[in-house]
């Protein structure tokens, strides 16, 4: 049965008037009662007694009451249907680097204005975390920052939208004798110990800080391995290593921890926005909107 005919009998049982239903449904009246004809057929019964009022006949009655809340409540099924499709209805995890939720927690507070529809989860952990949890479709989107020549290792298997990018830093005690600098040149630091956060993704990340300073002949070749950030900002503390930052990382550091630029250019990271390529959550593109 077609919807829109059954919408033009609820039309025409209202104003009891072919040429003024006709006008309202901008349809020649004669094409209005062809579509009543074809209704009636499949019905079997007849609808209307063609007089001026139209009036409805018994079975006619019975259609419309019976009809009409089925039909009120299929436009509510297509409208939430056509709004989830279009990401305004749904849900939406979203991961958040534990130690860095302050940059990101503006967006999601516009976006909970914006898409009230929406239900939006957020979960804090480490980036290796987001990245796996991502892979097996456990979150929707993440915020994760790259050192630009690792991109391609890392990213692969992900969308990807670049929200920032910015200098990285190297992170040393105020007793350490680097700390006197504003900014030091990478092979200030070749000798030095450097922290590491032993999982993949900050072992990728120091591997990639590595490439780029032997490009400038220096050899980082005194590594320690932490099993958390915080045992590795520990470390930092007790001045047994340095480790390397964004230009923006002070969550986590207080007053006996220094952040130094590192003078050549090409020590750079960005920030991004991750997600599965086969996720096909409708949300993720109004998220990603926010920080366009």
């Amino acid at each position: 049965m077609r919807l829109d005919l059954v919408k033009e009998f609820i039309l025409l049982s209202q104003v009891k008037n072919y040429s003024k239903a006709a006008d309202m449904l901008y349809l020649d009246q004669s094409v209005l009662s062809k579509h009543m004809s074809k209704l009636e057929n499949e019905l079997q019964s007849k609808l209307f007694i063609r007089t001026y009022p139209l009036e409805l006949t018994d079975a006619g009655a019975f259609f419309l009451k019976a009809i009409s809340p089925i039909m009120a409540d299929l436009d509510v099924v297509i409208n939430k249907t056509k709004l989830i499709e279009n990401g305004y209805i749904g849900e939406l995890n979203v991961g958040i680097l534990y130690y860095a939720k302050e940059q990101i927690i503006s967006y999601i507070k516009i976006f909970e204005m914006k898409y009230p529809k929406i239900k939006l989860n957020y979960f804090l952990q480490t980036p290796n975390e987001l990245m796996n949890a991502i892979l097996r479709d456990e979150i929707d989107i993440a915020r994760v920052h790259m050192i630009d020549d690792e991109k391609n290792a890392l990213l692969l298997p992900f969308e990807t939208h670049r929200i920032h990018t910015g200098k990285l830093t190297v992170l040393v005690h105020t007793d350490n004798k680097l700390s006197s600098k504003r900014e030091i040149h990478i092979s200030d630091v070749q000798n030095e110990n450097c922290i590491v956060v032993d999982d993949n993704y900050y072992r990728q990340y120091f591997r990639s800080i590595a490439l780029i300073a032997s490009k400038y002949g220096v050899v980082l070749k005194k590594v320690t391995f932490v099993p958390t950030y915080e045992d590795y900002l520990f470390k930092i503390l007790l001045n047994q290593g340095i480790g390397f930052g964004t230009d923006n990382t002070k969550t986590l550091l207080n007053r006996n921890i220094v952040r130094l630029s590192i003078f050549e250019e090409d020590f750079t990271y960005s920030r991004y926005l991750i997600w599965c390529k086969s996720n096909q959550n409708q949300a993720i593109s109004k998220f990603v909107d926010l920080f366009k």
